[in-house]
């Protein structure tokens, strides 16, 4: 359904130009981007929405955009969220085929009663949202009846609807790619957690912090009680929103590079190793608990830790080592 042929050619850059102004968005005075790559605290998203106004209002190769996005996202750290569904869009060539979805709808009303036992799950607030994520994760349950017996998919899923609030097509769209890039390697060995693609995650947090690693494999059974649950639910439960999104942000941008997950991972345990180095022997399920709760991660301390395991995941000693 995500490769599907589509009238692609309203997701033009020129077009989206044109329904952007027409909805409101006028042209924002020029002003001059910063220069380097890094990502430092508050300029997240500093001048960020002039620069995407600029990008939209020139003519750009289909095949240029990949590229002009992953050099915003070096500059900024982050898509501005009022583009951010417009730019996810671009990046990942969603067809937004109605008539397919529409198919798939329609025979999926013996699901929506599970669906929504699983939006329970996902502690979604607001009925009307609980609502689109019923009808999001009943249709994905028809399209591929496994992710309704997935742990967490759900969880998962519930920010990637959100991002497309007010558009249901895109909002499953979107699931369905993150399912067939992400999550199908891990049912493999469904449903015992997936250690082909946990093993090299683990040996790249052995490479980037070995203290943090040996206190991990002293205390528990790391890959179980740490790596999976943060992988299963794509980081959803322990960062904020903003930080969430920034990192998606990245993750999608590289999205034929899968394994960069585990890297944005690693990078989010570095963030909080104060707190998993102080857990003793006698407490091994708080690793669970401080996984899964919501932290107080920064977006650019959380960027930056991921630039760092990047730059040492592209190294030949830490290739070999994988």
């Amino acid at each position: 359904l995500v490769h599907t042929s589509g009238v692609l050619e309203k997701f033009d850059v020129t077009n989206l130009r044109r329904e952007l102004l027409c909805s409101g968005h006028g042209r924002p005075a020029r002003t001059r981007e910063p220069r380097g790559g890094s990502v430092t605290k508050g300029n997240v998203f500093a001048g960020s929405s002039n620069s995407v106004q600029s990008f939209l209002d020139k003519p750009t190769e289909r095949s240029s955009v990949p590229r002009k996005l992953l050099s915003f996202l070096k500059r900024h750290g982050a898509f501005p969220e009022a583009y951010r569904p417009e730019l996810w869009q671009l990046l990942l060539q969603l067809p937004q085929n109605s008539q397919a979805y529409a198919s798939v709808v329609d025979a999926s009303p013996g699901t929506l009663f599970h669906a929504q036992f699983l939006a329970k799950r996902a502690e979604v607030p607001g009925s009307e949202e609980c609502r689109r994520l019923c009808k999001a994760i009943a249709a994905l349950a028809t399209w591929a009846p496994i992710l309704a017996d997935f742990p967490d998919f759900s969880r998962m899923a519930a920010p990637f609807v959100r991002v497309f609030d007010r558009d249901e097509v895109l909002g499953f769209e979107i699931c369905a790619f993150v399912a067939i890039n992400w999550v199908r390697p891990w049912l493999e060995e469904f449903p015992h957690a997936p250690l082909d693609v946990l093993t090299p995650t683990r040996e790249l947090l052995k490479a980037a912090d070995a203290e943090l690693f040996a206190h991990l494999e002293d205390m528990c059974d790391m890959r179980e009680s740490v790596l999976w649950p943060l992988f299963r639910t794509g980081l959803s439960e322990c960062l904020p929103k903003e930080t969430w999104l920034a990192v998606w942000d990245h993750v999608l941008a590289c999205w034929h590079k899968p394994h960069l997950l585990g890297a944005a991972i690693v990078a989010v345990l570095c963030c909080l190793r104060s707190a998993l180095l102080c857990v003793s022997s006698q407490q091994p399920s708080l690793f669970s608990s401080i996984v899964r709760q919501r932290q107080v991660l920064p977006a650019a301390q959380v960027l930056e830790q991921f630039f760092l395991i990047r730059t040492l995941l592209l190294s030949n000693k830490m290739q070999n080592a994988m």
